[in-house]
């Protein structure tokens, strides 16, 4: 897919419901609290915290493949914008 022709604002709002839906699944900050302090001394199960850690991740990878997917410098300069204004 080529990411230049998307504008930010579609991209942001395209994130920004991903993003609220998986957040809302997680629901309760008990999730939280079970990974951070041992998942085995909770015994509980933290799936929909990791469904969002994993959405997190393929974000990231999705940005840095674009940035090194981009042919010159300035593609990347302008690339490089266009993410700071999306995470803006």
């Amino acid at each position: 897919m080529d990411f230049e022709p998307v504008h930010t604002v579609l991209v942001c709002t395209w994130l920004e419901e991903l993003q609220y839906e998986m957040g809302t699944c997680v629901g309760c900050q008990y999730e939280l609290i079970y990974t951070v302090f041992g998942r085995t001394s909770f015994e509980r199960t933290t799936a929909n915290l990791d469904l969002f850690l994993g959405r997190f991740n393929d974000v990231q990878y999705w940005v840095v493949t674009e940035m090194c997917l981009a042919q010159s410098i300035s593609k990347r300069v302008q690339l490089l914008r266009k993410f700071i204004k999306i995470a803006a």
